[in-house]
């Protein structure tokens, strides 16, 4: 089994359309935040299920440190140079959730890539690991 189905990839695809209307509506005013929250992780979950089952059979993504580094420069170009609409995109195709710490003074980004991955920054110190600088 080669890990191609063309019926998950039109349901990944009808799920990613979704996400992105309730993202549009969020930016058009939406007023029930806790419903779109709670949409986009079910989206999300069903799209993850959908790539899970896409993959069985094939050969995981391989994930090295490389990569995630690689990952990590371009989003900092991006975030840099990047237009307001190009920095929107590449932070909702990466960035899975980010969480507060207050009573660390961290920000903790959960990045979308195949596992997971969790970066965090200090809180007002710019988007800077919290060993930078030691």
């Amino acid at each position: 089994m080669t890990g191609i189905n063309p019926s998950l990839d039109r349901k990944i695809e009808a799920i990613d359309v979704k996400l992105q209307h309730v993202r549009t509506a969020i930016e058009d005013g939406l007023e029930d935040v806790q419903w779109a929250n709670e949409r986009l992780q079910q989206l999300r979950r069903e799209r993850n299920e959908l790539c899970r089952q896409k993959g069985t059979g094939g050969k995981p993504p391989k994930i090295n440190s490389g990569f995630v580094r690689k990952q990590l420069r371009e989003l900092d170009s991006v975030l840099e140079h990047g237009t307001p609409a190009k920095k929107k995109r590449l932070l909702r195709e990466m960035i899975q959730k980010i969480e507060l710490a207050p009573e660390k003074l961290e920000v903790i980004a959960t990045y979308n890539i195949p596992g997971q991955l969790e970066h965090s920054y200090i809180a007002g110190g710019g988007f800077e690991p919290p060993t930078s600088g030691l």
